[in-house]
């Protein structure tokens, strides 16, 4: 797949216990242009805080209200740009 760019969405609810490790291993793959959004539909586990901590690193996107799965992953605008999108859930 290289040379292809690559958009990995990951939506998150409530699931701090399993989120570190999700992105750990999103950010360990080998591919060499991807692009990670992490959106958090109003989780109340401190998940957010998780997320948090990658700020600057990676696009992140709260929402206020928890949008279910269909509002939660990134806009279409992002989804153009790559040829490529994973959707995860976390």
């Amino acid at each position: 797949m290289s040379g292809r760019r690559v958009l990995v969405s990951l939506l998150n609810y409530n699931h701090k216990a399993y989120l570190e490790e999700c992105i750990e291993r999103v950010r360990a793959q080998t591919h060499d242009d991807v692009e990670l959004v992490i959106s958090d539909n109003a989780s109340s586990d401190g998940s957010r805080d998780v997320i948090k901590s990658y700020r600057g690193t990676y696009e992140i996107v709260l929402h206020p209200e928890n949008t279910g799965f269909s509002g939660g992953p990134v806009s279409y605008t992002h989804l153009r740009a790559h040829e490529t999108v994973l959707d995860l859930v976390c």
